[in-house]
């Protein structure tokens, strides 16, 4: 490098650009591999998020409802009902109520639709399951140690010690189409 006076000579400036300028690139593209490994693997919700963010009608799409008119019938029917009803409460607060109810709602339906799929899920995954500790009147007599029963629809084999008709017995274990019952 050439320096007079202490000056840098432009030519010798141009490569030293040129060579912070390769430098950041490479720090750029580094970062931006490091982000995406980042949301692919660690954070899969936020990478939707931040994708569903890059294009905002899609991302107001998401946060209102599906079917706009069902929901503003019912946020009209509810605060025209609290209106009606306590014209004093209610009369200051009725567009934020409509409002809330339009676009919090819709949020709150899919949660609650998402855990009662869940808690279906769960009793699928594990047949029987509302059945352990459930008191049962024998239909018929448990013989040589098992017997049949029909609960909710449902045909079970039921194991246990022998017990006569009409004894109550309760559900302590189950496995696949079996319960498996011990006196009360």
């Amino acid at each position: 490098m050439s320096v007079k006076h202490g000056v840098i000579m432009p030519e010798e400036r141009k490569k030293s650009i040129g060579v912070s300028e390769k430098v950041g690139d490479k720090l750029s593209t580094f970062r931006r591999k490091v982000l995406r490994l980042y949301l692919q693997y660690v954070n899969p919700k936020l990478a939707k998020a931040t994708e569903a963010a890059k294009e905002p009608g899609t991302f107001i799409n998401k946060l209102l409802p599906q079917n706009i008119g069902l929901w503003l019938a019912i946020a009209a029917a509810i605060t025209g009902l609290l209106v009606l009803m306590m014209p004093d409460r209610f009369w200051n607060w009725q567009i934020v109520l409509f409002l809330s109810i339009f676009l919090i709602g819709p949020a709150l339906f899919r949660m609650l639709q998402g855990l009662r799929s869940t808690f279906y899920n769960l009793l699928v995954a594990y047949p029987g399951k509302h059945l352990l500790n459930q008191e049962i009147v024998l239909e018929n007599a448990i013989v040589a140690g098992s017997a049949e029963v029909t609960l909710h629809g449902e045909n079970w084999l039921l194991k246990g010690e022998d017990y006569p008709a009409g004894t109550h017995v309760i559900v302590i274990a189950i496995k696949e189409n079996v319960l498996f019952v011990t006196a009360v």
